[in-house]
């Protein structure tokens, strides 16, 4: 009776076409969309992950960390986003909607042509971070901190800043409409070709700015002063 031979050639071939599949099997795997619904995913810590369309609906992300991650054309539906740590993270083309930031940190992040829309953020800490293109339509924003936050071309729509903190903001060519910064406090920022439409600045106070070309239109000035010069009442003498 002879025993069946494989030669070791044949076996090597076998071998290597069973891990390709496998590999391919894996990336079929890893490229399907990541959805979450209706979920607690309470301390997750996720570190140097890159997710492609992920979905996320009413999910608690309670005391999350992402660490060194990208998320990109993601969308993230009625979330709560409580004590989240967010370091050298990116999103990208993301959408937000009906979520809640409380007492979030985006540390070293970048945010590029991101929307977030009728969100609230409470406490929450941006520094050393990149928004690019951004766009936020109808949200609420309490106590919100940026330190060292720049990007270009952003629009904020009927947002209330209330309690702002902003410390070397660099917000070129921004258009702000219908926002208002209540009792906000921008140090050293530079607003150079930025847009203020309907704007109430209400207690807000901007220390050592870069106001070159910026453009304010139908704002509420009352009280206004630079430099110690009353600004209504300049402006009064002056017939304006």
């Amino acid at each position: 009776m002879k025993m069946a031979y494989m030669s070791p050639i044949r076996l090597s071939g076998y071998v290597i076409l069973a891990m390709v599949l496998a590999l391919a099997q894996a990336v079929m795997v890893q490229a399907e969309p990541v959805q979450y619904e209706n979920t607690e995913l309470v301390d997750l810590h996720l570190r140097s992950v890159s997710m492609q369309s992920p979905r996320f609906e009413a999910v608690d992300l309670r005391n999350a960390a992402f660490e060194r991650s990208s998320f990109k054309y993601g969308k993230f539906d009625r979330c709560k986003f409580a004590d989240v740590v967010l370091a050298d993270t990116v999103l990208s083309n993301c959408t937000l909607n009906s979520f809640t930031f409380d007492r979030p940190l985006f540390y070293r992040g970048m945010i590029k042509d991101g929307r977030f829309e009728g969100v609230e953020l409470r406490n929450l800490s941006f520094m050393q971070c990149n928004l690019s293109n951004v766009q936020i339509r109808q949200a609420e924003a309490d106590a919100l901190h940026w330190f060292y936050v720049g990007g270009r071309d952003w629009r904020i729509e009927r947002v209330e800043l209330r309690d702002l903190r902003a410390e070397y903001l660099q917000a070129p060519r921004g258009r702000w409409d219908r926002c208002t910064f209540d009792s906000g406090s921008f140090s050293r920022p530079s607003f150079v070709s930025a847009s203020f439409d309907h704007a109430d600045f209400s207690r807000a106070t901007v220390r050592n700015s870069d106001l070159s070309n910026m453009r304010i239109e139908n704002c509420d000035i009352r009280g206004l002063k630079i430099n110690g010069v009353d600004i209504e009442r300049l402006l009064r003498d002056a017939g304006r």
